[in-house]
């Protein structure tokens, strides 16, 4: 009798060992099942919802009418104009002829982008609301830095000349052929191994200084004491591309010899940074590189350290966008935008850029939009920002100022209940038949055109 209930109970647990093996699956909806071929999906219906699209499709007619602010219907006007400085008045009448109550959304399409344009409606809702797009700003770093130079009179006669015709290329085969200016630069990015060769800009200040232009040491003209009196004062600059790993400074003997490189160049220098100035200090590093020093960051140099790069913006009244770059600030944490001593900003006029006057911006570098004509394609301008060093040498930057000529899609009124065919409201008025009173308000100087009205469901 005992081994009799024994083997039952074995039985059973054997199963459950068995079942608790099996890895859990379990979930609320059938596992493509037959009721559901497709996989795993709810079906859901409900009698009162109020429509699909399918039983709404040709149920609902829209009219429009132009009314006075009473209401009154009006005649003789267009539709889609609206005159300068004026106020039109619209009776929108929505019919549904289906058997199910429709939300109706009502629309306005290619709205002119201007803070001057107004939409409102004033039954069933009250409201009033300007669509135009709010200006945009887009940031930007400098592609650039910009390193300063300035020789010494021990190193005459290297280190002295000057040519102040640029080279087309820096590849340095091109670049040595007849190299007789001292004043170069060379620099390598961290995308290649490639070195760049390049030659130093005298700074504005001291452009005029004729010795500088290939002198003739024999000469009485440029004689060894009046040569080396302008190489203590003249400042030569470069714009590097931010992303230089290193760079050298070299004369034109730079390349004579292969076994005087070192001579005639700096070491191999890391120092890349905005306002610097590097001053060959007249000494030798190790009987070889020529030794310089790196002075402390100046901020009267020249630098753009962060611009506006792009605007998007709106015409209409009281537009306005700042691009106005900031030296100092009170925040102790305040990263300065620019380095220099003077910063302007103009429009630039150039050919095929702003021919119709579309912006103005002041000394503070506000930008604001000077006609309120909308053309059919976008129109751009472009503002031109210069920065000015202590040494007169100016780095420019560009804004690209853009304005959409339209807004897609605007709301005029969202959710009108139009109820179905043969629903009366309280009074016993007809509620398949819904009157949307709207208007348009144009405070610009010129007429408003082109805008279409549409519905959806």
């Amino acid at each position: 009798m005992k081994n009799i209930i024994k083997k039952p109970i074995v039985a059973a647990l054997a199963v459950l060992a068995i079942i608790s093996m099996i890895p859990a699956s379990f979930s609320w909806y059938t596992h493509n099942s037959v009721q559901v071929p497709n996989g795993n999906k709810i079906n859901f219906i409900d009698s009162t919802l109020p429509v699909s699209l399918s039983s709404a499709s040709g149920a609902i007619t829209m009219s429009t009418v132009i009314v006075d602010k009473d209401g009154n219907t009006l005649t003789d006007d267009q539709l889609t104009q609206v005159n300068a400085n004026s106020v039109k008045h619209y009776k929108t009448t929505f019919t549904n002829t289906g058997n199910n109550d429709l939300m109706v959304d009502f629309n306005l399409s290619n709205l002119g982008n201007s803070s001057d344009y107004f939409i409102g409606s004033e039954s069933p809702t009250l409201n009033e609301k300007c669509y135009a797009s709010r200006a945009s700003r887009e940031k930007a770093t400098g592609e650039s830095v910009r390193i300063y130079f300035k020789s010494h009179r021990n190193l005459y006669p290297y280190w002295t000349a000057y040519e102040p015709t640029p080279v087309a290329a820096d590849d340095y085969t091109t670049f040595k052929t007849g190299l007789t200016n001292d004043m170069n630069v060379a620099y390598k990015l961290t995308t290649d191994d490639t070195v760049h060769y390049k030659k130093l800009t005298i700074c504005d200040n001291f452009s005029s200084y004729t010795p500088y232009l290939a002198p003739s040491y024999n000469s009485v003209a440029n004689n060894k004491a009046t040569v080396q009196s302008k190489i203590d004062t003249a400042v030569f600059y470069a714009d590097l591309p931010v992303n230089t790993e290193y760079f050298f400074f070299f004369d034109h003997y730079y390349d004579k010899d292969a076994k005087n490189k070192n001579w005639n160049s700096t070491i191999h220098i890391t120092d890349l940074s905005q306002g610097k100035m590097y001053v060959m200090t007249g000494e030798r590093d190790g009987n070889e590189y020529k030794e310089y020093r790196a002075e402390a960051t100046d901020t009267n140099l020249t630098a753009v350290i962060q611009y506006y790069s792009d605007v998007r913006m709106s015409l209409g009244s009281n537009v306005t966008a700042s691009i106005g770059l900031k030296k100092t600030g009170d925040d102790e944490d305040f990263v300065p935008e620019y380095y220099g001593t003077e910063i302007t900003y103009t429009v630039d006029n150039r050919s095929g850029v702003d021919t119709e006057n579309l912006i103005t911006v002041n000394r503070d570098g506000l930008i604001i939009p000077s006609t309120n004509t909308l053309s059919d394609s976008e129109r751009t301008s472009r503002v031109k920002t210069t920065v000015r060093g202590k040494y007169g040498d100016t780095k420019v930057i560009y804004t690209i100022v853009s304005i959409p000529p339209a807004i897609a899609q605007v709301p005029i009124i969202k959710n009108i209940k139009v109820a179905k065919i043969g629903s009366t409201t309280f009074d016993g008025k007809p509620a398949n038949v819904v009157d949307v009173y709207w208007y348009i308000k144009n405070k610009s100087a010129s007429a408003m055109t082109g805008f279409n009205i549409f519905y959806t469901i």
